[in-house]
């Protein structure tokens, strides 16, 4: 109901009681005792009921209004009792005032009381607002004073002689009972509180509270201030709206208890609901809907233990689903989370009711598969059998955007109690085979080996131990020399980095980098290197032996390349040495280059800027696009090994170099050939006019002692072992 309606019903019905009160004064009407009496029955167990629900209602929101409306109702019950019994014979005949004073008297003093309550109400809610839960009232001491003030009530009643109650009405007093304008402006002052306290426009509770104000005020100050003597028509239209404003006042009462029982509900529900989605939450994934690992860790101890419990096999299947990056990376994190949600009902569709699939995290899911067959060899061909029905399933084409993308999973598997160990246990078995399968080729199946393990185990000790390494200085610096082809000088050399482990012997430049790339330390190692090669550097101009020396090449991995202080590093370790930048050449794979184009001319276009020189290491086994390649700000291509090892008997390789070697001149880059094993190979590469080279053949990597002797040597052997062949 509106603000407008209900202030419109508030003075309908105060017109409405006028109204009838002008159309009944007068009236002929003689009541009894006795209908005095039920009505005062129903009005004290109305006043009882609002005081109990009152302080039910305070007692669930602790608010000063209903404590002061629930004590002075239960003060007004036992009153209207009293008002009730003063007709009975047995009563009146031991108090010392007449019927005719006891029943109007005890009526305002019912009155009284209530109109003071409420008029309390008002300033208690008041008090309340202002100061908070410091102005909350005392309750026992609002329940001390409601139940004196009734007390003393009945006492002033049992003791005290009463005047008369009715007076002679003439035209300056036209009020036969003027004292009953006292509680009449008791409730004025209170419907004047409710009013400007604001509440009724909203809560329904409050609006029935001040459609009872407004009744009791003029039940009090229009019908029964001019009641002439007992039980006429004003007397007892005066007790029948005095059970009006109690009606008003509990229904006021049950919409707030129904309301606030319906918040609560909501609450509850809402609540719960919380609570379900935490705990779906805890146990299942958002996205996909499937199991997480949480739930999925429950149920492989749950599955392992009746495993071995009932002598069954089961498996775990990892899965782990090959390049999505790049479905992130290019189409968004929006598509790779439909390509996600696509996955897992796939998986969902291909295991049996009794069976686990979940999300592990990222793009890798672990289906377990409970008691698949009652002997190792069958369990194993099952799984076989699932994992294919999986890869085939994982491996058809995704609908995103309205095109088609291809993803293949690689999946590891594990058979329980067949390996032993807790579940954490099993997921890292499971894990070894997945990775196996994406080193392997991907897009394909392993089962868990024990070598595996052992193999892992291997590797961390490695990792952990090349964290000490340089500090131990196991790592060394060994150079292959490059030479110029045309004139069988030396021309430069590559920095090898190897590890000289004092157990394991050493440690190879491509186990070392993927080492250090796993073990997170391929930034301070390639840091040293840059370091170092700086160093030796800046040694060999002092003494003079860079004359003839075109560079040093130092090979860049993809996860260096990434870094987004490679340039400030590089700059600040030249400047520190005094080298001269374009001494140093940066090897970079084809990968690394092509993986983001934009970002690497950046990077790429800063190095040259410093003044470095940029080579294309094992150009022809990648991805790149000749369009790319003339954008690049490169110095020199380095032609793989795999093309060179087999020239002298494969006219296919033979085509493919001599095409690099003129795409380079054309281009106007240096052409370096790498893994010269054969005097076969080095005749072709001269009669192709291929600028430079590095090989077996030439000369085998040494350390930097080495090298310095060897450059500063200038052996005549090497120019004659080397000439051009025409």
């Amino acid at each position: 109901m509106s603000v407008r309606r209900r202030l419109l019903s508030y003075g309908l019905l105060a017109l409405l009681l006028a109204a009838g009160y002008l159309a009944l004064r007068g009236h002929p009407w003689t009541g009894s005792a006795h209908l005095h009496t039920v009505m005062e029955a129903v009005a004290t167990l109305l006043a009882l009921i609002i005081g109990a629900l009152a302080l039910v209602r305070y007692y669930s929101r602790k608010s000063n209004t209903f404590l002061v409306i629930g004590t002075g109702f239960l003060g007004t019950g036992l009153l209207d009792g009293y008002h009730a019994l003063v007709t009975s014979e047995w009563l009146s005949q031991r108090l010392p005032s007449e019927l005719a004073s006891l029943i109007p008297w005890s009526w305002m003093a019912s009155r009284f009381f209530l109109a003071s309550a409420m008029l309390l109400s008002w300033w208690a809610w008041r008090r309340e607002a202002k100061l908070g839960e410091a102005g909350r009232l005392d309750e026992r001491s609002v329940y001390l004073t409601t139940a004196t003030a009734a007390l003393l009530s009945f006492l002033f009643f049992a003791f005290v002689p009463l005047p008369p109650a009715h007076y002679q009405a003439s035209l300056p007093n036209p009020f036969h009972r003027p004292q009953e304008l006292v509680p009449a402006l008791l409730f004025l002052f209170a419907l004047v509180g409710y009013l400007k306290k604001g509440e009724w426009k909203s809560d329904s509770s409050e609006h029935w509270m001040v459609l009872s104000l407004i009744v009791s005020f003029v039940s009090q100050a229009v019908f029964m201030s001019s009641s002439s003597q007992l039980f006429d028509l004003e007397f007892d239209l005066a007790h029948l709206l005095k059970k009006a404003s109690y009606i008003c006042v509990l229904t006021g009462l049950m919409i707030s208890m129904s309301s606030t029982y319906r918040r609560v509900e909501n609450e509850i529900e809402t609540r719960t609901a919380a609570e379900a989605k935490v705990e779906r939450l805890a146990f299942f994934d958002e996205l996909t809907g499937l199991e997480n690992r949480r739930s999925l860790q429950a149920r492989i101890d749950q599955a392992l233990a009746a495993s071995k419990r009932h002598g069954w096999y089961g498996a775990l299947l990892f899965l782990d689903l090959d390049n999505f990056k790049n479905i992130n990376d290019s189409l968004g994190y929006s598509a790779g989370d439909a390509l996600l949600q696509q996955a897992a009902n796939r998986l969902a569709s291909q295991i049996r009711s009794e069976d686990t699939v979940a999300r592990y995290g990222g793009d890798e899911f672990v289906i377990l598969l409970s008691e698949v067959a009652d002997k190792p060899e069958n369990a194993r061909d099952k799984c076989w059998k699932i994992a294919e029905k999986v890869l085939a399933s994982l491996g058809e084409p995704y609908r995103l955007g309205g095109h088609s993308y291809h993803v293949t999973p690689s999946i590891g598997i594990v058979l329980f109690p067949e390996a032993t160990g807790t579940g954490e246990d099993l997921l890292k078995h499971a894990d070894m085979a997945m990775y196996r399968s994406k080193h392997e080729g991907r897009n394909a199946l392993r089962f868990y080996d024990p070598q595996m393990h052992k193999s892992a185990q291997r590797r961390l000790a490695l990792e952990e131990e090349l964290r000490s390494a340089i500090d131990r200085l196991e790592l060394r610096l060994y150079f292959q020399p490059q030479f110029d082809l045309q004139t069988g000088r030396p021309s430069g050399a590559e920095v090898l980095m190897r590890w000289l482990h004092p157990e394991r012997g050493v440690v190879g430049p491509s186990d070392l980098i993927s080492l250090a790339e796993a073990s997170g330390l391929i930034l301070p190692i390639g840091e040293w290197v840059i370091g170092q090669v700086a160093m030796y550097l800046r040694h060999w101009e002092q003494k003079g032996l860079l004359t003839d020396i075109r560079t040093v090449s130092v090979n860049l991995s993809p996860v260096q390349f990434r870094d987004p202080h490679l340039v400030d590093t590089i700059l600040q370790t030249l400047t520190r040495r005094g080298v001269d930048p374009c001494l140093i050449t940066f090897e970079l794979t084809e990968s690394a280059v092509m993986e983001d184009v934009k970002s690497t001319l950046k990077r790429m276009r800063a190095l040259k800027e410093a003044g470095v020189r940029l080579s294309l290491d094992d150009f022809g086994t990648g991805y790149s696009s000749l369009a790319y390649l003339k954008q690049l700000p490169l110095d020199e291509l380095k032609i793989d090994r795999c093309f060179i090892r087999s020239i002298g008997y494969n006219q296919q390789d033979a085509a493919i170099v001599e095409a690099i070697v003129n795409l380079a001149q054309h281009l106007n880059l240096d052409a370096v050939a790498e893994g010269i094993e054969t005097a076969d190979q080095l005749e072709f590469l001269q009669r192709i006019d291929c600028g430079f080279g590095q090989g077996y053949h030439l000369k085998e990597p040494i350390d930097a002692d080495e090298f310095e002797a060897f450059i500063s040597r200038q052996s005549e052997s090497y120019g004659i072992r080397h000439t051009r062949i025409v």
